[in-house]
């Protein structure tokens, strides 16, 4: 019996249990912060920019303290330009936190529509935070669907204006409108490095079949994509690599064994490019390159070095090369009226001025390092590091809109502005630090009240069941008091003893909750006398006789006689 009440007892103290954890697990989930992510989903036409916007939105109501998404794309049929926090290309971006904590951060992304169709920007992955760097979920992942239409004033000139190789010479040479040629290669070659210039500056180059070369024929096709997206041309080199051949240097080359990695893409450094390519206050030179001398530019007037790198879609452009640092950084020029100031990369020394955040920035076509304000959303302006044609470098604020350059200088209302935006972020951090203090200590208050309460019951599910079991044997010592004065009862009724017998009887009916009862194994009383006294009868039989009570009053004649 005690085990099926102390069973009982933990069967209500595991229910207890499991709804204080029930009740625990609901208060940390009220906490957490869900979260969706959607996308527009814009049409365009092939040829022209577009935005593509993007939020991050919450569910519940917490504010959105920190994010950091991958998106991806097809950069055959898109070309990421610049967006909200995002940096990235060649068919991923990244995007950081939007601005201040806040219920919803939206993103602009502009990019531009290389050909016609259907195209979707994705998710890739996502890691979002609220105020308490607690990562949040998220409950619905969209992607933006991009629907690009053909542009018919867009131009259709899908040829090339030069094709050069390397190493290797072409047969015939170069003619836009010949689209076959032959090249002959030693065994040595594993690699054709192709500079392929389109001859609308809109239209688009792919190159394939350059790598991994084998002994005897092999295919690199050239394919032109014209503006319009809908329009392209096909050159074709049939290569035969043979052993014994001597191959000609050609007109470009790779430099050294390793590859150049500049803004998330590999190039080639051209050994030679053409002289009229150079931009303006460069002046034609050399430069011993990881032992190699390629063809380079230098600047007349100030010290920067530029060299020509081809990518493998067998475009090409300059980049500055920083020898002392051994860095490589996209060539940008700015130019207002007469003013123009070049790019030059941000030495490690320079502080960048406060308040600002470093992103991915257009500048003339060519996406280069730059800082915007960071609550300034819209990217009306940015700071960039350049050098004019005096050699002066510095800081320099490019207004978008104006389109208009003028040395960067500490605003007093911005650095305020600054100021008062540090001062009331520091608050709205020490507001929800104390919030989620007192939130844990009203936690830890239930978690403590839920515990005592469980204790309490518990102990009175013991004390309770060791109740029961105690009314149980009293009952029991009862019924056997019981039984036993009905035994003797009926004992002194077969032995002559009438009247004592009848009173034994009363006894029985009006004592029925007696509490002092024989030792059941030797049968004698609390003072230890014998329930009966045995009395010899002449004829030798024992007899039984009942004993005389002592001190007892007649009003009281049964209550004190032992049976």
């Amino acid at each position: 019996m005690y085990n099926t009440i102390f069973a009982a007892s933990r069967r209500k103290a595991a229910f207890v249990l499991g709804l204080f954890c029930m009740v625990f697990l609901f208060q940390l989930k009220a906490y957490a912060l869900s979260t969706r992510i959607t996308f527009s989903d814009p049409a365009a036409t092939a040829g022209e920019e577009f935005d593509v916007t993007m939020k991050i939105s919450s569910v519940d109501g917490p504010v959105i303290a920190g994010a950091n998404v991958m998106l991806s794309y097809d950069a055959n049929v898109l070309e990421f330009i610049s967006g909200t926090s995002a940096e990235g290309g060649a068919g991923s971006i990244r995007l950081g936190p939007a601005g201040e904590s806040a219920t919803e951060w939206v993103y602009t992304l502009r990019f531009r529509a290389l050909s016609p169709g259907e195209t979707h920007i994705q998710v890739a992955s996502w890691e979002i935070y609220d105020a308490d760097s607690v990562m949040a979920g998220v409950e619905h992942q969209g992607s933006g669907k991009v629907t690009i239409a053909g542009n018919p004033a867009a131009s259709s000139e899908a040829s090339l204006s030069s094709l050069g190789i390397s190493p290797g010479e072409l047969t015939p040479g170069f003619s836009p409108e010949q689209t076959e040629y032959n090249v002959l290669v030693g065994a040595e070659v594993e690699k054709l490095i192709v500079s392929a210039v389109p001859s609308h500056p809109n239209a688009r180059v792919e190159v394939s079949g350059d790598g991994e070369l084998i002994l005897g024929d092999n295919t690199v096709s050239i394919e032109v994509w014209a503006e319009d997206g809908a329009s392209s041309k096909k050159y074709t080199l049939h290569v035969s690599k043979q052993e014994g051949v001597t191959t000609p240097v050609g007109s470009t080359a790779q430099a050294g064994s390793d590859r150049i990695r500049v803004g998330g893409r590999e190039y080639d450094v051209a050994v030679s490019f053409d002289q009229s390519l150079l931009p303006e206050g460069f002046e034609l030179s050399t430069f011993q390159f990881r032992g190699q001398e390629v063809a380079a530019g230098r600047g007349i007037d100030k010290d920067i070095l530029i060299m020509y790198l081809i990518g493998d879609d067998a475009s090409g452009d300059f980049f500055i090369y920083d020898s002392a640092r051994d860095m490589w950084s996209v060539f940008a020029q700015i130019s207002v009226n007469s003013k123009t100031i070049t790019l030059v990369p941000l030495p490690e020394a320079e502080p960048v001025p406060e308040g600002f955040a470093e992103s991915i920035i257009e500048l003339n076509g060519k996406q280069t390092r730059g800082w915007i304000w960071a609550s300034d959303l819209e990217q009306r302006y940015c700071v960039v590091y350049a050098m004019n044609r005096e050699g002066e470098r510095g800081f320099y604020r490019y207004d978008f809109k104006e389109k208009t350059i003028q040395r960067y200088f500490s605003d007093p209302a911005i650095d305020n502005g600054a100021d008062l935006a540090l001062a009331e972020l520091t608050q709205k951090y020490d507001t929800l630090r104390e919030e989620r203090d007192t939130q844990f200590r009203i936690l830890l208050g239930v978690c403590a009240l839920a515990g005592l309460l469980f204790i309490l019951l518990l102990v009175s599910l013991l004390v309770r069941g060791k109740r029961k079991t105690q009314e149980k044997r009293q009952d029991r010592r009862v019924e056997e008091i019981k039984k036993a004065i009905s035994d003797t009862a009926d004992v002194l009724i077969h032995t002559g003893d009438l009247e004592l017998g009848k009173k034994a009887l009363k006894a029985d009916s009006r004592k029925a909750a007696v509490s002092k009862k024989p030792d059941e194994k030797t049968g004698e009383k609390p003072d230890g006398k014998p329930l009966v006294e045995p009395h010899e009868k002449p004829d030798g039989e024992r007899d039984e006789k009942p004993l005389k009570k002592e001190e007892s009053s007649e009003e009281d004649d049964f209550e004190n006689v032992d049976i």
